[in-house]
């Protein structure tokens, strides 16, 4: 009987320890597993949010540089393309100037001037970090390069064609001015010449008439037209008396060399225009090429984010 007294005793006390203590110890540890297990669900949700995000961020600021690149190809190709034009335009006179029409670069600035190489160079490397970074690099390299150098040709060739055209002017104001002294010199000549019935003066009566067809040329032909029908057969004409051994007087000596001085002048002019073309054709060719190596260098960039 005292026996089981005890044991009802001892159970009593056993239970009430585990109520009173271990039950809720339980219920706690229960519950801070559970808030652990909540907690650390919604760092792993978080961090798929972050990654998504951040890969989210990257898909979209390669897109934009891939839609960048794609218009700075086309607005290559339309300006050189312009180029062209010009070059066979000029390549149809000796020697005026023509401007040069401009098609939009605004992509091509973004790429020399604003954008950030860096930045967006790490995140091309991110993006394909599996492949060769050496190649990666490269890849890049040779897009944002070729960007830069297209945009520093197109800024050279706007800058020469305004300099030359500055430069034109002024070489084409003097050599009208020449001309004109020539025309003045002439009708000296020919006066005088027809008071003393030179007998070389038919000769030089023909060049003045045949010179009167000027006025048939366009401002744009005029200074060749002047060269060929009026100082080029004028000079060689008293060249030839001048090596008969003509004696000139002063008008028909200023005369000789006054259109001489106009031929140099136009031969000036015409060189210039020669290197000039040269130059704007090498430019051509060469924006071709950079052209091409940004096709090739950026076509998985342009296939991956502008499908």
């Amino acid at each position: 009987m005292i026996s089981l007294l005890i044991n009802e005793i001892q159970n009593a006390f056993l239970y009430n320890v585990i109520k009173d203590f271990f039950f809720p110890l339980f219920l706690a540890f229960i519950s801070g597993v559970f808030a652990y297990l909540i907690f650390f669900r919604q760092i792993i949700i978080d961090n798929k949010k972050d990654i998504s995000t951040k890969e989210e961020n990257l898909k979209n600021k390669l897109t934009y540089f891939a839609i960048t690149i794609l218009n700075c190809i086309n607005n290559a190709e339309a300006q050189n393309s312009n180029l062209k034009n010009l070059i066979d335009e000029l390549k149809k006179q000796e020697i005026n100037s023509i401007p040069l029409s401009k098609s939009p670069t605004y992509d091509l600035k973004i790429i020399a001037k604003e954008i950030n190489a860096e930045n967006y160079l790490l995140s091309y490397l991110m993006f394909y970090s599996k492949e060769s970074k050496l190649n990666t690099m490269n890849e890049f390299k040779n897009i944002f390069d070729s960007c830069c150098l297209i945009y520093d040709i197109f800024d050279q060739n706007y800058e020469s064609i305004e300099n030359k055209f500055e430069l034109d002017n002024q070489l084409q104001v003097k050599f009208s001015d020449m001309v004109n002294e020539c025309a003045i010199l002439l009708g000296d000549c020919l006066e005088k010449m027809r008071k003393e019935s030179n007998p070389l003066f038919p000769e030089l009566l023909r060049i003045y008439q045949e010179s009167l067809n000027l006025r048939k040329y366009s401002e744009r032909e005029m200074i060749s037209a002047q060269h060929y029908l009026l100082l080029s057969p004028l000079s060689e004409l008293l060249t030839q008396w001048n090596h008969k051994g003509v004696v000139f007087d002063d008008n028909t000596g200023n005369l000789w060399v006054k259109s001489g001085k106009c031929i140099d002048l136009y031969d000036h002019l015409k060189s210039n225009n020669e290197r000039f073309k040269e130059l704007l054709n090498n430019n051509y060719e060469y924006t071709i090429e950079l052209i091409q190596i940004i096709k090739d260098s950026s076509f998985k960039l342009r296939n991956d984010f502008l499908k």
